[in-house]
């Protein structure tokens, strides 16, 4: 999924509710914070900046990357005070972004770290 597609199926989902430059900042926000949350290599090519690299894919693939989606409805949700909703949206972003955890160091265990005594 790439920023733009993101964008596409949120304004589409809450159509005026906010600027794409908003969604996109969010996103952005996300993927820069799944990256480093994971520890995943430098030599992923991810978005940096939109509209440049609107059409690189986020970190997160299918079939988790609806997370995005949530984290921008989430945010939304906060914005326009819509608390009670803010929180069902918030549960199922917690979710998500479990299930994604998981699958992901199932997929990518850490490398084992070592004492050396002397």
């Amino acid at each position: 999924m790439t920023i733009n597609q993101v964008i596409e199926k949120v304004s589409r989902l809450s159509p005026g509710a906010v600027e794409d430059r908003d969604i996109a900042d969010w996103i952005l926000e996300l993927d820069q914070k799944m990256f480093l949350e994971l520890h995943m290599p430098e030599t992923v090519d991810r978005p940096l900046k939109w509209p440049e690299d609107s059409e690189k894919p986020l970190v997160v693939p299918p079939p988790y990357d609806g997370i995005y989606e949530l984290f921008a409805q989430l945010k939304m949700d906060f914005y326009r005070k819509d608390y009670e909703q803010f929180n069902n949206t918030a549960t199922a972003y917690n979710d998500a972004m479990n299930e994604f955890r998981k699958a992901y160091r199932r997929e990518h265990p850490p490398e084992p770290q070592y004492i050396q005594l002397m």
